[in-house]
C-alpha cells in the first residue's frame, strides 16, 4: 500500500469517527421513540414564510443556515424554485409560499440523516412540541407534502411526503 492510499485510507476512517460521533451529540436522548411523552407530540422547528407558519420536526433538521445565494431553475415544477450550494453540495430549493414577495432570510436544511433538500424561510419561531393529530386537514395545495393544520395555524410538514413531492 502506498503512502498515498495510507492517507487517503486514514482520512475515510477519521471523517467516518468524525460523522459517527456528530451523529451521537446531534440525537435526543428520545430520538428511537417518534413522539414524546406529552401524548404523542413531536418536537418541531417552527419558521414562517411569509404570513404562513410551518413546522418541520426535529429529527429531519440538518441544518439552520443563513440563506444562501438560490440559482433558479426554470421550469421547476412548484415547489422548487432552484438550486442552492451548502458544504460542498448541491440542494434542491423548495419555496412553500412563493408568493410571499421576498427571498427568504434562511434555509431549513432537511433530511433525514443526510442533507437532502432545503427549504426557504423569512423567519425561525423556535422549537416545540407539536401533536401530530392536527386540528385541521392540510388543504389541497398542501396536502402533498403536509399531514394537517394545527389550531393555531401551523402546518405540520412530513419529511418523506416533502422529498416525495420533489420527484
Amino acid at each position: 500500500m502506498s503512502g498515498a492510499d495510507r492517507l487517503t485510507g486514514g482520512a475515510a476512517a477519521l471523517q467516518a469517527r468524525l460523522e459517527s460521533r456528530a451523529r451521537a451529540l446531534a440525537a435526543r436522548p428520545d430520538a428511537g421513540v417518534p413522539g414524546d411523552e406529552e401524548g404523542g407530540a413531536v418536537r418541531s422547528m417552527v419558521f414562517r414564510r411569509g404570513s404562513e407558519r410551518f413546522a418541520l420536526p426535529l429529527l429531519d433538521v440538518v441544518e439552520i443556515s443563513r440563506h444562501a445565494r438560490v440559482t433558479p431553475l426554470a421550469g421547476a415544477a412548484a415547489p422548487v424554485v432552484g438550486l442552492a450550494g451548502w458544504r460542498g453540495r448541491v440542494l434542491t430549493v423548495i419555496d412553500l409560499n412563493p408568493g410571499a414577495g421576498s427571498e427568504g432570510d434562511h434555509l431549513v436544511v432537511a433530511g433525514s440523516g443526510r442533507a437532502t433538500f432545503a427549504i426557504v424561510a423569512d423567519d425561525l419561531e423556535d422549537a416545540r412540541s407539536l401533536t401530530g393529530d392536527a386540528a385541521a386537514a392540510a388543504d389541497a395545495r398542501r396536502a402533498a407534502y403536509a399531514t394537517g393544520v394545527t389550531s393555531d395555524a401551523i402546518t405540520l410538514l412530513d419529511y418523506e411526503l416533502l422529498q416525495r413531492s420533489l420527484t
